[in-house]
């Protein structure tokens, strides 16, 4: 859950101030975050649905943070 948000917004973060770069800064943050789910069951500290569980809810948690973000740039920019 928290590779997914922390690294997804990152990505998305970085994305804005670098636009150029926008599509290898977002595969670099996908690898990453598949990276620490595979970690997780790899090391058998989680169950594959732990994992699934996981990005759903960062994902979810990743959509909120990029909305805010969004509505406060746009309404910082009237």
């Amino acid at each position: 859950t928290a590779a997914m948000a922390f690294y997804g917004y990152l990505g998305y973060f970085l994305s804005q101030r670098y636009p150029a770069k926008a599509a290898y800064i977002r595969l670099v943050m996908v690898v990453v975050i598949l990276l620490v789910g595979a970690s997780r069951l790899y090391l058998g500290v989680h169950f594959p649905s732990d994992v699934l569980g996981g990005y759903i809810l960062g994902g979810f948690c990743l959509l909120l943070g990029i909305e805010v973000s969004e509505r406060f740039r746009s309404s910082s920019s009237h």
